[in-house]
């Protein structure tokens, strides 16, 4: 009967066995997934940015893609940040809209240049970069207004 004991025995530890090979894959899994769920939200700013830089440097999409392969390992940044300021850089800005003195939007129809106080936040000019991407500075707001 101790037969039967050790059948047992090694019955559960191949279950074990399995299950812990389960769990890994399922891990495995799990971070592939993470990894492609990223992959994908970044996808379409990649692909943006490949589209200014076809239009600034009049390149190929390749080519375009090339270039921010290379800023990116130079600057030390991830791609998708670099495609991403890249976009937003090559956005129009919004138009200035007039505001009170309490910081609220005028509703009297007047124009920003109607308005003695103005709110302009306007982004700041592209530096001399032919991509019109500029380094990251050590923070991103500004003190005081």
């Amino acid at each position: 009967m101790e037969d039967g004991g050790a059948d047992e025995r090694e019955q559960a530890q191949g279950r074990e066995g399995e299950r812990g090979a389960l769990e890994a894959t399922v891990d495995r899994m799990r971070t592939e997934l993470e990894g492609l769920r990223i992959a994908m939200r970044t996808r379409a700013v990649i692909e943006q940015a490949k589209g200014v830089l076809v239009e600034r440097l009049g390149c190929t999409p390749e080519e375009a893609f090339r270039e921010l392969g290379r800023r990116s390992q130079q600057e030390n940044r991830k791609l998708a940040q670099l495609a991403a300021d890249l976009v937003a850089g090559a956005a129009p800005r919004p138009a200035a809209r007039p505001v009170t003195d309490d910081g609220s939007v005028t509703e009297d129809g007047s124009t920003a240049e109607d308005s003695p106080d103005v709110d302009v936040r306007e982004a700041s000019a592209p530096g001399s970069d032919p991509l019109g991407v500029e380094a990251p500075k050590r923070s991103k707001y500004r003190s005081g207004r």
